[in-house]
Order: structure tokens, then C-alpha cells, then sequence
């Protein structure tokens, strides 16, 4: 790889919606100047490159340990495992030397001291926070269920599949005599929105209509927020809490969650009576959460809670006191 060379990046880097090739301009130790057309100079430091292409280099972020390959480089995968061990290397290095660790779930720390057994009196919990926006309670009445989403669905995980929270609904809201209308606030990807249209076609036959609004401000995401029903979330995984529900919790609106159960959203629903699961992994299909969630929708007569240890201020005396503990300790 030399300067004047093209360089195909991969949608995950940032750099673009779609990938891309690119002009290197400079190379120097493990930095790499590209020319983009967003940032004419951008560099990209201590990113790890892995050759897959045999003269001109194709390269990815190894951020979440992994990768996606084409099928026809699975060849090439067995270098990835010497990358992946010095990843694991580097990472034992950094946690053995931290004094405090802060983690978003009560499952992440488990997962992580199990890893680690040595830190575990060094690992925190600290969740996200409420937002800044005052809901108001001033929501027009109307005949009309109207659903929300708001945020991605792949991101980070191919887990967080579009189906997984669509095919429930369906399911279950077919038979439904009540007008419903469900709006996403969502960036979809390619493949995504022609999932959406083949839904869309789906629902409009059972007289649910399916809308899709992107690129709206923070401020207007809040506005949708306030005028909605009920909110939808999806959380495939069993670690995470979602940053959208604690924009979802601060509106006490009732909020239906696709998440297996035992994961860290679903441990939550303990303080939170707002919250209808329902566990896509089970074999065998329960909409009665569905169903209970719609009827808190229509009747808004249901129970909710917004738990003091989410907000701003309690969250951030858990951070000093940490930190005030730490350089207590160091001035010892």
C-alpha cells in the first residue's frame, strides 16, 4: 500500500452510507490520511488494518470483535485469529490497570467480572440518563392508537432485526377492529426499507398504516414522543439498556419491549409497570403482552413509574463518589 493508491472503505468506518474507494495521500507508521468528501484530510489513528484483497487493501474497524467478509475470502479468516488474541491482550492490559470500570447493566458487570474475576470490586454500574425535554401531558384525544419508534435497527448488531419487533405486532393486530397508525423515526438501510415496504403492504391489508420519517431533529424526535399512544423498543440482546428507553421512561407512556427474557431490559420491568415484554426467542408465541399494552394505549388508565436513580443528578453523585473514592485512596 503506497501513496496514490485507492483504498476501499467499508460502510462500518463512518465515513459515508456506502462504501466507498478512496485516495490515500499519506502514510505514516499506523496513520492513514484519505481523502473523503465530507473531510478532504481525515485521518484515521491506531486503526487496525487486515488485508483481504491481494494488491489493493480492504479494511474494517474491529471495534466489537467482529468482521464481515465476503464468502469467497474465508480463507483469509485465520489471520483474524491472531488479530483477535492481541485484541484480547490488550484489552486483559487495560482492565487490570483500571481502578474504576462503569458498565450500563447489572448483566454486562457479571459478564464482564466472570471474565475478569480479579476486578470485579472495580466494576460499576452507571445507566444511561433521562433527557433534558419536559413532557407534557397535554395529548389530544383521539379514537386512534398511534405507535412509535424512534432510532436504528441493525447499529451495531445484526441481531436487532426489523421482523423481530413487526412480526408480533402483526400478528396480533390484524384481528384488531381499532384504528392503529405506527410511525418510525428511523435511518433504515437498504435492505431494511425493503423490509419495511414488504410490511407496509402487509399492514395496509388489515387497514394499520406503517409510516417512516428520517433525518428529523432531537427536538422534534421529543415532539412525536409526547403525541404517541404507546412506544416501541427493541433490545435483542441480554446485556444492553438502550439509551431510547430512558427517552421512553421520562414520558410515562406505556412502552412495549422485544427483548429475551432475563436480559437487562427485562430485568428492569421490575421498577417499571409501564413496560409490556415480550420474549421473541420463546418457541411458543404469547401476545398477551401485546394485547395489555394496547388496551393501557387506548384506556390510559395503567400504572407507571419514573425511578429517581435515572435522572441527571443521582447519576452523576454515583460518578464523583467514585471518583472522589479514587483520589482519596491515591492520596493515601
Amino acid at each position: 500500500m503506497k501513496v496514490g493508491d485507492k483504498v476501499y472503505c467499508h460502510k462500518e468506518i463512518g465515513l459515508n452510507n456506502k462504501g466507498s474507494y478512496y485516495d490515500i495521500i499519506s502514510l505514516y507508521d499506523n496513520r492513514i490520511t484519505i481523502t473523503t468528501e465530507l473531510d478532504p484530510n481525515r485521518e484515521l489513528n491506531n486503526w487496525r488494518l487486515f488485508y483481504i484483497h491481494t494488491q489493493i487493501d480492504q479494511w474494517s474497524k474491529f471495534s466489537d470483535h467482529f468482521i464481515t467478509i465476503n464468502e469467497q475470502r474465508k480463507q483469509k479468516l485465520k489471520k483474524i485469529k491472531s488479530l483477535r488474541k492481541k485484541e484480547t491482550s490488550l484489552e486483559s492490559v487495560i482492565i487490570g490497570h483500571a481502578s474504576k470500570i462503569f458498565v450500563t447493566s447489572k448483566i454486562w458487570k457479571e459478564m464482564l467480572g466472570n471474565r475478569f474475576k480479579q476486578i470485579n470490586n472495580n466494576i460499576k454500574i452507571l445507566t444511561n440518563a433521562y433527557p433534558e425535554f419536559k413532557f407534557s401531558n397535554n395529548i389530544e384525544n383521539r379514537e386512534k392508537i398511534t405507535l412509535l419508534y424512534t432510532g436504528r435497527f441493525t447499529g451495531s448488531s445484526k441481531k436487532r432485526r426489523l421482523d423481530l419487533l413487526l412480526n408480533p405486532l402483526y400478528y396480533a393486530l390484524k384481528e384488531n377492529n381499532t384504528e392503529i397508525e405506527i410511525t418510525f423515526l428511523s435511518d433504515l438501510r437498504r435492505e431494511e426499507f425493503k423490509s419495511f415496504e414488504d410490511w407496509k403492504k402487509k399492514f395496509d391489508s388489515h387497514n394499520i398504516s406503517l409510516n417512516l420519517y428520517k433525518y428529523l431533529p432531537r427536538i422534534k424526535m421529543f415532539e412525536f414522543i409526547e403525541q404517541s399512544s404507546g412506544l416501541l423498543l427493541l433490545s435483542a440482546g441480554y446485556g444492553p439498556l438502550p439509551s431510547k428507553l430512558f427517552e421512553y421512561i421520562k414520558s410515562s407512556k406505556p412502552i412495549f419491549a422485544v427483548t429475551p427474557k432475563g436480559s437487562a431490559v427485562w430485568q428492569l420491568s421490575e421498577k417499571l409497570p409501564q413496560l409490556f415484554l415480550y420474549d421473541y426467542t420463546n418457541v411458543i408465541k404469547d401476545y398477551t403482552p401485546i394485547e395489555r399494552f394496547l388496551i393501557a394505549c387506548k384506556m390510559k388508565n395503567y400504572d407507571y413509574k419514573i425511578p429517581n436513580e435515572f435522572t441527571e443528578e443521582f447519576l452523576s453523585k454515583i460518578f464523583l463518589s467514585e471518583l472522589e473514592s479514587l483520589f482519596t485512596r491515591v492520596k493515601i
